[in-house]
């Protein structure tokens, strides 16, 4: 079936069904998005929309009843005249509205308000809004509205079967809310709450108080999403583009990718390769596998040697033991720069224990940084610093190499330091942008946990990242299982709604969060599980530290402080809490959270 209509110059083609290919389409006359079983007219020459209801506008109200006073005139270009505003929303009048010829009246609707009795009673008919016909009530009455649970004096329905009592306030609520900045999908109104879902908390994601499920609610089936009827319908709309006014134009164009597919690329790692070749390396379009035989870093006080091994705990399974303690006892070659695993080519001191990385014996001294963009930061070594520096990316402290800004008061080890400034990510359709935060205030979409430091966020909506969840490989390996598991991001990648445990904690999985699994055999893991946090990942211990304006002796790292003497500063045992301490017996200790505190005063140890 075609139709003729004069907002378009081609016949638009009548749907039953909208099918989307996965780009959103949005009614030219409301400008409300047109999916699902929703009948729409589509022009099959252009993207060109109109929901049945816009395009079946006839072209003269003689008598509406917010006007009976005159006849009002249908308009389908924008109004551009002085009065811009219609008349009974007090909102900016869309492309199809009707306007009163009169010009002593200035009365002007847009298309949804016109229509508005007419769709009332489009829903109010549909068995989903509820099972038994609904009588309207025109004479205000205070009752309890059963859409909302709340009161309400305005216009009605009321079931007589059942008692069923709708607000037409309630009744006229839209069936879909366009995506928006506080969620990347449509969501829907359901009547219903779905009892797959009753395991879930059922919390309003806008203003955070509990959703009564006897009531309606928006919902997002994909994330389990829910709002208040009367919270979503507030959510600012995003443009049409998918980009807000004042997105940055001046990040890459081609952002990093992620997830990586599996464990054998160490995006770190590649990340500090590729602002060392910036850097002090510019000539070389890559490492040259002909290195310096012996070079004099600034770091070190003795020649350092370039071995070209290739390190290989086979202990370790899949990451390349990024998250292994880096204790000295295991003879592990950690390198003093980004304090990772030496796992490829590298300088050493033959003298001492100290390891770097060739990238990392090559990075810049200026570092212009997308983390702070108010100032280049300068490379700064442990001897410069003189004390423990708490990276403000990560939020962890570092005793090896950090780029930082004096002015600011700001530091950031290696590997925060050399993060890009823009990354896309399968979770999300959007750009990503490096963004610093303050305070303990930020949520992380993938593990709901508040964090504050670097954080990857989209512009256009609610969506943020952590940078540990952002860098998680698409597929992990476990040794219970001969299958490798799959990052899963979204509930549509499961196959059903069951209780989920961890093979390695044995707690329930939270599927609203991002986590690992295996289809083949139906088991899964907690990211964290899988990808612990190691809290003293940023420190190499067995070095040392030198705070010559307050110690007379030299403190070196230990992770495990033997003996039963408590901290110089606080007084409490260790209990496996790592420490510096005093290199020649005289059983003074700090814990390693106390350094700060007591590095701003006189520490007072004995000579």
């Amino acid at each position: 079936m075609e139709l003729k209509h004069s907002s378009h110059e081609h016949p638009l083609i009548f749907n039953t069904e909208h099918k989307s290919d996965g780009i959103d389409s949005f009614c030219y006359g409301c400008e409300q998005p047109v999916s699902g079983p929703s009948p729409s007219y589509s022009c099959s020459q252009c993207r060109f929309f109109l929901h049945k209801l816009c395009a079946e506008q006839p072209e003269q109200v003689v008598k509406h009843h917010l006007h009976p006073d005159h006849p009002l005139l249908f308009q389908h270009q924008p109004y551009r005249y002085k009065h811009t505003e219609c008349s009974a929303c007090r909102g900016t009048l869309q492309r199809f509205s009707y306007i009163c010829p009169s010009p002593s009246c200035n009365f002007r609707l847009d298309a949804v308000c016109a229509s508005m009795g007419y769709r009332i009673q489009q829903q109010v008919e549909d068995t989903r809004f509820h099972k038994h016909p609904l009588i309207p009530l025109h004479k205000p009455a205070l009752f309890l509205c059963d859409a909302c649970g709340k009161e309400h004096r305005d216009a009605s329905f009321l079931c007589s079967t059942c008692g069923f009592w709708v607000s037409q306030q309630c009744a006229s609520l839209p069936s879909i809310i366009p995506r928006s900045d506080r969620h990347r999908h449509p969501l829907t109104l359901i009547h219903s709450h779905p009892s797959r879902y009753t395991k879930f908390s059922t919390v309003c994601e806008i203003c955070s108080d509990q959703v009564n499920i006897s009531y309606w609610v928006y919902c997002c089936a994909k994330c389990i999403y829910y709002a208040h009827l009367y919270c979503a319908p507030l959510q600012p709309e995003l443009p049409r583009d998918g980009k807000t006014e004042d997105e940055d134009e001046d990040l890459d164009p081609n952002p990093i990718s992620l997830p990586m597919p599996d464990e054998s690329v160490d995006m770190i790692t590649e990340f500090m390769k590729e602002i060392s070749l910036k850097g002090a390396n510019k000539k070389a379009k890559q490492i040259s596998h002909e290195k310096d035989r012996e070079i004099n870093h600034e770091s070190h006080d003795h020649p350092l040697t370039f071995f070209d091994i290739q390190i290989n705990d086979e202990s370790s399974f899949g990451s390349k033991q990024k998250f292994v303690k880096n204790d000295t006892e295991n003879n592990d070659k950690i390198c003093n720069g980004c304090v990772q695993p030496i796992s490829a080519s590298f300088y050493s001191c033959t003298a001492c224990n100290f390891f770097l990385h060739v990238w990392c014996a090559k990075l810049p001294n200026t570092l212009d940084c997308a983390c702070h963009p108010e100032h280049n930061l300068h490379r700064k070594f442990s001897q410069d610093t003189g004390q423990l520096v708490l990276c403000q990316g990560c939020k962890t402290d570092c005793n090896g190499f950090v780029f930082g800004c004096v002015d600011c008061s700001f530091f950031v080890d290696v590997k925060c330091a050399s993060l890009p400034s823009a990354i896309t990510h399968k979770a999300h359709t959007h750009t990503l942008t490096l963004r610093r935060t303050s305070g303990n205030d930020v949520q992380c979409t993938a593990c709901n946990c508040t964090f504050s430091g670097l954080t990857f966020i989209c512009d256009n909506c609610n969506f943020i990242l952590d940078t540990r969840c952002a860098l998680l490989p698409g597929t992990v390996r476990h040794r219970y299982d001969k299958h490798p598991f799959a990052l899963t991001y979204s509930l549509s990648l499961i196959e059903s709604m069951d209780e989920y445990y961890c093979e390695i904690c044995e707690g329930e999985i939270n599927l609203k969060l991002w986590f690992y699994h295996c289809g083949d055999c139906n088991q899964s893991l907690h990211t964290k599980c899988i990808h612990p946090i190691e809290k003293y990942l940023n420190i190499k211990f067995g070095t040392k530290l030198y705070l010559v304006d307050h110690f007379w002796h030299i403190l070196t790292f230990v992770q495990h402080p033997e003996g039963n003497s408590p901290c110089n500063h606080c007084g409490e045992l260790f209990h496996d809490r790592a420490a510096i301490e005093c290199t020649e017996a005289c059983n003074f200790r700090l814990h390693l959270e106390c350094v700060h505190k007591k590095a701003k005063q006189t520490l007072g140890h004995p000579s």
